[in-house]
């Protein structure tokens, strides 16, 4: 079933490293502490798979689900905050998107699954440079090597499939996207939520047809995803300057 991205509820936890000084107390993992010059619903965790330098702590900071041109700001307002007060990012970092999916049958889930293996090199190929270590490393692999159950993939499934009570009773029912590395290009993850939300927004496929290249998964993606307005964030806007970071991004990864 196609839906209007315009519409689509997303959420988003950009996981990075802020200077020891700064005062953003993290709270514990799902149970972050509000953020006192963010948006209202955003909030920081803590995350111990984030491994610090010295002078650093690590913080997971998390949105509440948002929707169109109006959350596109707050991501954008809350990355240049990150970067105001000296956040950084490594390896050990990453960058996830989560996308309503309450509403949708399994098919539609599995579809929406299908697309994304189709694509997968272009949302990998984002990460540039870091796009073949996303593939691999423990929590982000890709999903052409993973289970339908495994959370750690590149396209979790967990939230759909058996979400946890809380997000029973919130009818939170998501579809994440865990395939980018850490990032605090804001350009970089604005191009991450516009895929995420388009690849659900398309309807998916009906087979998972692999991709050999990067480059060519983003031309494919471009040209048979964000052709159509519907699957665009704010539809009326020209996808043209996305298109030409996540081509350029792919050319990086080498895959």
């Amino acid at each position: 079933m196609k839906r209007n991205a315009a519409e689509i509820k997303f959420g988003i936890e950009i996981e990075c490293m802020i200077p020891s000084g700064v005062s953003i107390p993290a709270g514990g993992y799902h149970h972050g502490l509000s953020i006192n010059f963010a948006p209202a619903g955003w909030n920081a965790q803590s995350d111990c798979s984030i491994h610090c330098p010295s002078g650093y702590k690590p913080v997971e900071i998390v949105s509440p689900p948002m929707r169109g041109e109006d959350g596109l700001a707050q991501v954008y307002y809350m990355v240049e905050m990150i970067n105001e007060l000296g956040g950084i990012v490594n390896d050990s970092c990453g960058l996830h998107v989560h996308v309503d999916a309450n509403s949708m049958s399994e098919s539609e889930v599995m579809a929406v699954r299908n697309a994304f293996l189709r694509y997968e090199l272009a949302f990998y190929g984002l990460s540039g440079t870091m796009a073949c270590y996303r593939m691999t490393n423990g929590y982000s692999k890709s999903s052409r090597a993973a289970g339908v159950g495994e959370r750690y993939q590149g396209i979790n499934l967990l939230n759909w499939i058996d979400p946890s009570p809380l997000r029973r009773r919130n009818n939170a029912r998501t579809i994440e996207i865990r395939a980018w590395a850490g990032t605090t290009n804001p350009d970089e993850i604005i191009t991450a939520v516009y895929m995420a939300v388009a690849l659900v927004a398309s309807g998916g496929s009906e087979t998972a047809s692999e991709i050999k290249y990067a480059r060519d998964a983003a031309r494919l993606f471009v040209n048979e995803v964000w052709a159509a307005p519907s699957n665009r964030i704010i539809p009326d806007e020209s996808v043209e300057e996305l298109a030409a970071i996540l081509q350029q991004r792919c050319i990086d990864s080498r895959l």
